[in-house]
């Protein structure tokens, strides 16, 4: 997550109440997350890890790197 600096340089877009928003949405997933049954959460966790292994050996198949793009300079 990136985060904005603070610099001498202001920018033309800016975010009301910065930073309690993200804060807030923090702390609402972590309550999110607490409330879910443990099934739910094992299953997810399992079906992340299945679809981050396939992604690998898709990867590799092709022999191809992602290409990174920097977002933020």
């Amino acid at each position: 997550m990136h985060f904005r600096r603070f610099t001498a340089k202001k920018s033309a877009i800016r975010m009301p109440f910065y930073p309690y928003p993200t804060i807030v949405v923090v702390l609402l997933l972590l309550a999110f997350l607490f409330g879910m049954p443990r099934e739910s959460l094992t299953i997810g966790n399992i079906l992340i890890l299945s679809l981050l292994i396939l992604y690998y050996l898709f990867r590799e198949f092709k022999k191809k790197k992602p290409v990174k793009i920097r977002i933020f300079e």
